[in-house]
């Protein structure tokens, strides 16, 4: 880890309504400006920026714009200090310069800007502006990589530049033509399924091709697929391709006429592969299908389409699978935004909930210090602050709804910082900084859309990127926040409440976290509490609070009894007890918090130690089981969700998920762990029923990925229900699978290791499965294969007769045949896909005259199994698979006699 940064935590504020608005408190500074002052320094900063707005370049268009800090630092009492960003768009390049902003009193009182004095100059950020585009005609065109190919004959070419250098270009000619192949088996059969079902949206004839990529791509694509090319006259262009840039510069047009600072980014890093083929369909309006190869992506292959949410297949690039790389190695890959830093330590302060500037409550103040490892060179790092509602940059730009008060390194030196969108910047170092590398960052901001006050009594706050740099997987080792809501709420946050104080209105709690946090956030409102009656522990006997706090306003609403409250946090606590016994690990944190969510209904959100459940989750079983859809399943989904949700602080806090690719477990393992706690509570009957609820949910969706892949790739035209399906259903089933197989004298053991072994780490799949073959002492390539990272389902015909021996005995034998099929794929119900049979041990269940039980495991191997055993009674029934052992689709039956 790096070093670490202690934030100089601010002072307390005198929280009169009229201070409560105003800007945090330089840790170093003297006090802030009276109201009325305050109110005058940022009129005269506005003004400034009102006026940058107001300038027209040559063309007569906007080119500048202002954003301006809302602290300020007093030489005296007569003159004041801030800081103001100037942008200005110089046709394809951004400038912008850090200003140095002195104000002065006038003689009658009236504050005005007395000079600016330029800190730095930022040149980073350029864009490609069409209308000089270059257009040549070749005699043919043939480019194929990664699976795409695209061919024409003689036809046009027309060039876009990004810094002098091409960037985008569009072609088009005779006998235009493309082809995707996927390199894996397992792509190209779901290729063809999707291609019987959807072909119009997968295979269509081409009415142009749009590449975008990098410089050094660009030029070798060209390089190598242009024949014979030379410059076209204007009249000689393809009209699809001449189509094709009217649009383009059109939707330019109109975006810049919005923004005119739209468009500007960093150019694409030393190293970076990246390129896209996009081919658009004839007649086909505005349908596309697009191939992209990003070598900053875990897996730099994806292929997307319009009308299919994320990527429909995705892999890796031919050069990647040309170098053998360990499967370990390449699952380990970060996600494209997790290359940059790893975040060691946050520490600071947030203000939330204060009235002001016409806000009812909706104001979150920051100033937040971060330690940062830098995992790659960098002078640029990215941020963004959370938005609940969505604002149009131009609104944004005339009225901010974000303030970026300063930003400073771990000296106290402020640094520039450049807005790339209405919520989004890059910060700008100093100069660049190598691969390991500890920088300390300081940021204090305001925003004004990362909380939304629903009811008196509850203010929702956007839980995913409030805080800036923080992204959702990051496991922060070092966490301190101190957090000042109106006196009238109680604040609920992250780890440990480390103190709690009332100071002039405000409420001042200080969390700490005692171990890695990941997901933090915080919530505050007006609160009925409950305890659990049960009391949940560590190992040496420490009591863990459990609480559950439920919103006033909504409980009236919702007419929730006040003791129905205490069965969610009972559960809570039995939970945590339980869990704390089958993994061997301590529940990490020394207090669970539970709290309503008026705004969702019948679902659960577990960050570190603060447990959301949607407000009608409360709903008593009469009401949820009489409820006109699916009223008998969400009673039983309501059931287990405190538990699913306490167990994402094993799966999910205590262990976390290094990238997206590998996020599956998190949620597989938490739905496995609550049909343990109902086998725990309601007996071993209610953990099959949770079984086969799984089972009933797989076959009820039509799964097209994989479990691994379920939360980056395209599921099934399900959507969300082939996601819950891949992760809710059959990811635990195949911990339910494992159970069976191997029994639960290796099974318990396996899960202790698990979470023992790979405590505070960030994982992959491919550590899952070393822990799994330590534990059960086998290869598990072919499990990992076939449950996790395959698609499809087995489907068994079980054949069997039955004679007497002569020892008196019946003699039970047969044949175990099957196929891999997709059941849900096709409209006659089935559709067998050429991949290797399904491996496994199945029992064989017989139930004697006498209604004894007989089991015989039998090992499941290629497509067709013979076996032979003995029972000492007639059979009344023989049931393959009786208790679900194995997933698949219902067994077909040929009985002999």
């Amino acid at each position: 880890m790096g070093g670490r940064v202690k934030a100089t935590l601010l002072t307390p504020l005198l929280l009169a309504v009229n201070l409560l608005s105003s800007t945090l408190l330089s840790a170093d500074g003297p006090a802030r400006p009276l109201p009325d002052v305050q109110k005058a320094l940022e009129s005269a900063m506005k003004s400034r920026t009102d006026r940058l707005l107001e300038e027209r370049n040559e063309n007569g268009a906007a080119f500048k714009r202002g954003s301006y800090s809302r602290t300020f630092k007093p030489l005296d009492d007569a003159t004041y200090q801030g800081t103001l960003h100037v942008d200005t768009a110089l046709g394809s390049d951004l400038r912008t310069e850090r200003l140095l902003v002195t104000l002065k009193k006038d003689a009658g009182g009236a504050w005005s800007i007395a000079s600016e004095e330029v800190q730095e100059i930022y040149e980073g950020l350029h864009r490609s502006l069409l209308g000089d585009e270059e257009c040549v005609r070749f005699a043919s065109f043939a480019h194929a990589a990664d699976g795409f190919s695209v061919k024409a004959g003689a036809g046009t070419l027309c060039k876009d530049h990004y810094q002098g250098k091409v960037s985008r270009f569009w072609l088009s000619g005779a006998d235009l033509s493309y082809d995707y192949t996927p390199p894996s088996e397992k792509d190209k059969a779901m290729l063809g399924i999707l291609k019987k079902e959807r072909s119009s949206d997968i295979a269509f004839p081409a009415d142009h091709v749009m590449g975008l990529c990098d410089p050094a791509t660009c030029e070798a694509i060209l390089a190598a697929s242009l024949r014979d090319s030379e410059p076209a006259a204007a009249g000689a262009v393809e009209p699809a391709v001449k189509a094709a840039l009217q649009k383009a510069k059109s939707e330019m047009d109109k975006e810049l006429g919005d923004n005119p600072f739209a468009g500007f980014r960093r150019p694409y890093e030393a190293g970076r592969k990246h390129y896209a083929l996009e081919v658009r369909r004839k007649g086909g309006g505005d349908h596309w299908l697009r191939l992209t190869h990003d070598s900053n992506d875990g897996r730099e292959i994806s292929l997307t389409a319009k009308g299919f949410f994320g990527a429909i297949q995705s892999y890796y690039s031919d050069e990647t699978r040309a170098r053998n790389l360990p499967p370990d190695e390449l699952e380990r890959r970060p996600d494209a935004d997790g290359r940059d830093y790893d975040m060691t330590s946050l520490e600071g302060t947030v203000e939330m909930g204060f009235e002001g500037y016409g806000l009812d409550g909706e104001l979150l103040v920051g100033d937040i210090a971060y330690d940062l490892t830098v995992l790659r060179e960098l002078r640029e790092i990215p941020f963004g602050i959370a938005r609940i509602f969505q604002t149009e940059e131009k609104k944004q730009t005339k009225n901010p709804r974000m303030f970026i008060n300063s930003i400073q390194d771990g000296e106290g030196n402020e640094l520039t910082w450049v807005k790339t969108g209405a919520y989004e910047g890059l910060v700008i170092l100093p100069a660049p900084v190598s691969a390991g590398t500890s920088v300390k960052l300081r940021l204090q901001f305001e925003n004004k859309d990362s909380i939304y006050k629903l009811t008196p009594s509850y203010s929702y706050v956007d839980r995913g990127g409030w805080l800036p740099f923080v992204r959702f997987s990051d496991m922060i080792h070092r966490f301190d926040l101190t957090v000042k809501v109106p006196a009238k709420y109680k604040t609920l946050g992250i780890g440990r409440k480390a103190s709690e104080t009332t100071e002039g209105g405000a409420s001042i709690t200080r969390w700490v976290a005692d171990s890695p946090v990941t997901f933090p956030t915080v919530i505050f409102g007006d609160y009925y509490t409950v305890s659990s009656k049960f009391k949940a522990k560590r190992k040496d006997g420490t009591e863990i609070p459990v609480l559950l706090h439920f919103d006033r306003n909504t409980m009236g609403e919702y007419g929730i009894a006040p003791k129905s409250l205490n069965k969610f946090a009972d559960d809570a606590a039995n939970a945590i007890n339980l869990y704390r016994e089958v993994f061997g690990v301590d529940y990490p944190y020394s207090k669970l918090d539970l709290v309503n969510d008026p705004v969702g209904e019948f679902y659960g959100q577990a960050p570190s130690s603060l447990i959301y459940l949607g407000s009608a989750s409360f709903f008593g079983k009469g009401v949820t089981a009489g409820l006109a859809e699916g009223g008998t399943n969400i009673s039983k989904f309501v059931d287990s969700l405190v538990a699913h949700e306490v167990a994402h602080q094993w799966w999910g806090s205590c262990v976390a998920n290094a990238n997206f690719r590998n996020y599956w477990f998190v949620e597989s393992l938490a739905e496995y762990s609550s049909a343990l706690f109902m086998e725990n509570v309601y007996g071993k009957k209610a953990y099959q029923e949770h079984v086969d609820s799984w089972r009933t949910e797989i076959l009820g969706e039509d799964m097209r990925g994989s479990v691994q892949d379920g939360y980056t790739v395209w599921g099934g035209p399900g959507g969300f229900g082939s996601y819950r399906a891949a992760l809710y259903a059959k990811g635990p089933y195949a911990f339910h699978i494992m159970r069976q197989t191997w029994g639960e004298e290796k099974f318990f053991p396996f899960l202790k290791s698990l979470a023992q072994d790979l405590a505070g780490k960030e994982i992959v799949t491919r550590d899952i499965q070393r822990v799994a073959e330590k534990s059960f002492g086998a290869n598990l390539d072919w499990f990992f294969d076939q449950w996790l990272r395959g698609v499809g389902l087995p489907q068994f015909t079980f054949s069997y007769t039955v004679r007497a021996a002569e020892d008196g005995t019946q003699v039970i034998e047969g044949f175990v045949t099957q196929s891999v099929e997709l059941k849900q794929a096709r409209k006659d119900g089935k559709e067998v896909l050429p991949f290797a049979p399904f491996k496994g041990i199945v029992p064989i269940t017989v139930i004697g005259k006498s209604g004894k039980e007989y089991r015989k495991r039998v090992i499941i191997e290629g497509e067709k199994t013979a076996f032979k055993f003995n029972v000492p009674e007639k059979p009344r029934e023989v049931v393959f698979n009786k208790y679900g052992e194995v997933l698949g689709y219902d067994v077909v039956v040929k009985a002999g006699s």
